[in-house]
């Protein structure tokens, strides 16, 4: 749950699995868990390399782009929480984005 400063809120979830994915559905029948984004994946631990994984460039393979994307990680300077974002803080009721 991503709480902002002006009340609202924003629940998150991630469902893996035919069996969690039916109860979900029957959750959500009886008007339970109210999430505003639910990710859902049939693989039982989520889908390694699924369809929400940007495809390699053209000309590398999946291995390459894999290697350039830990590089990108390992030198990125700072990590951001997603509440410093303006579009979350707006989304969540705050008055105005914080820098």
């Amino acid at each position: 749950m991503l709480e902002g400063g002006g009340g609202a809120s924003l629940r998150f979830g991630v469902c893996n699995g035919f069996r969690n994915i039916q109860n979900v559905v029957r959750a959500m029948k009886l008007k339970r868990g109210g999430f505003h984004f639910l990710e859902v994946m049939a693989c039982p631990a989520g889908c390694v390399n699924g369809g929400g994984q940007a495809p390699p460039p053209p000309g590398a393979s999946a291995k390459q782009a894999l290697e350039r994307v830990v590089e990108i990680f390992k030198t990125a300077q700072t990590f951001r929480p997603p509440s410093s974002s303006g579009a979350v803080q707006l989304l969540c009721g705050a008055t105005r984005p914080t820098a």
